[in-house]
């Protein structure tokens, strides 16, 4: 039966209309039925609003629309958080940060302000030549050519340590164990403090023997130690970078040599532990060393730029290049490199005007002109900032930084670029 059929029988069953008298006029001829459109294959068109909106959704991920359209995470910059805090340069100044505060150091004291710009608190002291070391928890003041550490937390004052002879180079690991060469006149003293300035470790060492102290470094549990002495004859130079096992006896410290490493030709100027991992700086090395159980090297890379800046973040090494050493000719390739604890490249950049770099935590921040940029441990921007003036500026995790321009600092906040 075809579908006009139906038709028709239905009418047919419908209630019959009153028939009416013939007309004696002509009737018009019966109009056939229109033809029944086809059925449009909608399956056709499905498909087409599908790729549509799957271009759609690739074009808002690729340009961020996403994230505007959402209220995501937008292109972060800085914002001043208070006014800037100025201080005198007539004198040796530091300006750091330390946890959530700014650090400022001069030759008559330290002071800390809070992020709103008001004063925490006040540590005089005189020093001829004081210099500064800030770790996560802890930091120091030594008197350089004097005999005076102050150690510190975010409450002030913790301890004060007077060496028995004159301090060359100091710093601190994350729990307020000290470390510091002293100049004895014919001899080096290398000693370690603990948070309450008791003597752990105390070795002597003497220069036609040992050669120079250049650094040295403890981890973070003081289980450890590692110290670089420069060694010059007529015929060569090389460093000498030599571990130590420390272990407390009673009263006595005792320190055992884990591990000796010597480099012809290359001045280990730096020292940083990652872990387990000693981290040697050298003026045309980087080195990775296994500092515990046997000790070994681990990797070894050449470098043939100047190193002109460098940061320690908590599994990676970051530093500037700038001109080739001795021998080399051309600008180098890249001139930031980033570097895991495992000798591997992580990042390379160029830069096209002025430069630096300051690392604090797992955060990079590095100058290109004007333009500040803040990236993660991976490599990914987390912030960028135009300034209108050149300065040193420190973040502060990833929400905040200090500027310093030398006469003033300031704390940031990161806003969205369009605030």
């Amino acid at each position: 039966m075809k579908p006009e059929d139906i038709r028709w029988l239905d009418e047919e069953d419908s209630e019959q209309p009153v028939e009416e008298p013939e007309q004696t006029t002509e009737a018009e001829p019966e109009t056939p039925p229109a033809p029944k459109k086809p059925k449009k294959n909608r399956s056709f068109s499905w498909i087409f609003v599908v790729i549509a909106l799957l271009i759609g959704v690739f074009f808002l991920f690729i340009t961020g629309g996403f994230k505007k359209l959402f209220g995501g995470d937008r292109t972060q910059t800085l914002r001043p958080m208070s006014d800037p805090i100025l201080y005198n340069t007539d004198s040796v100044t530091r300006v750091r940060p330390f946890g959530d505060l700014a650090l400022h150091m001069s030759a008559n004291g330290l002071r800390a302000y809070n992020t709103n710009g008001t004063l925490a608190w006040d540590l005089p002291f005189t020093m001829s030549y004081p210099s500064l070391v800030t770790s996560d928890r802890c930091a120091i003041v030594a008197d350089l050519g004097g005999t005076q550490i102050l150690l510190i937390d975010d409450t002030g004052l913790l301890n004060t340590i007077t060496t028995e002879a004159s301090i060359l180079y100091c710093t601190v690991n994350h729990n307020g164990y000290t470390a510091a060469i002293l100049d004895s006149g014919d001899s080096h003293t290398l000693v370690v403090f603990d948070q309450f300035g008791r003597t752990l470790v105390r070795r002597i060492t003497y220069a036609d023997q040992d050669g120079v102290p250049m650094a040295i470094a403890i981890n973070d549990d003081a289980s450890c130690m590692a110290t670089a002495y420069m060694i010059y004859t007529e015929a060569e130079l090389r460093s000498a970078v030599t571990l130590f096992n420390l272990t407390d006896s009673g009263s006595d410290s005792i320190d055992r040599i884990a591990g000796n490493y010597t480099y012809t030709n290359t001045l280990i100027s730096d020292l940083y532990y990652m872990g387990d991992e000693l981290i040697a700086i050298g003026d045309n090395r980087i080195i990775g060393i296994r500092s515990t159980g046997n000790t070994a090297e681990d990797w070894n890379q050449e470098i043939s730029y100047e190193i002109t800046a460098l940061g320690f973040g908590s599994d990676f090494i970051a530093l500037l290049q700038g001109e080739g050493l001795v021998g080399v000719a051309g600008a180098s390739e890249h001139d930031m490199l980033v570097i895991g604890v495992d000798g591997k490249r992580r990042l390379e950049l160029n830069m096209e005007d002025s430069r630096g770099l300051w690392v604090q935590g797992d955060v990079i921040v590095y100058q290109d002109g004007f333009d500040y940029i803040a990236l993660d441990r991976a490599g990914k921007r987390i912030w960028s900032y135009n300034a209108e003036n050149a300065m040193q500026l420190y973040p502060i995790g990833e929400k905040a930084a200090l500027g310093n321009t030398g006469g003033s600092m300031q704390f940031y906040m990161t806003v969205s670029g369009g605030e």
